[in-house]
């Protein structure tokens, strides 16, 4: 995602990212609440490996979870 800011796709205020931060450290670091504040008409989520292959029994259910 954050090649997205890097090559001029979109400007770098308009991409939150960060290598390795997954959904759930997301919603952790209050980047949900920002998001509302900003009221986005569009907001895409790329899911990668660091959420898919998280350390846990199921990942993939506990991905769904959180």
């Amino acid at each position: 995602m954050e090649g997205l800011s890097s090559h001029d796709a979109l400007d770098e205020a308009n991409v939150r990212a960060g290598a390795g931060k997954t959904a759930e450290i997301a919603r952790a670091m209050e980047a949900v609440k920002e998001l509302i504040k900003r009221n986005p008409k569009h907001v895409f989520i790329q899911l990668g490996s660091d959420e898919i292959l998280w350390p846990t029994d199921d990942p993939l259910t506990y991905l769904y979870k959180h």
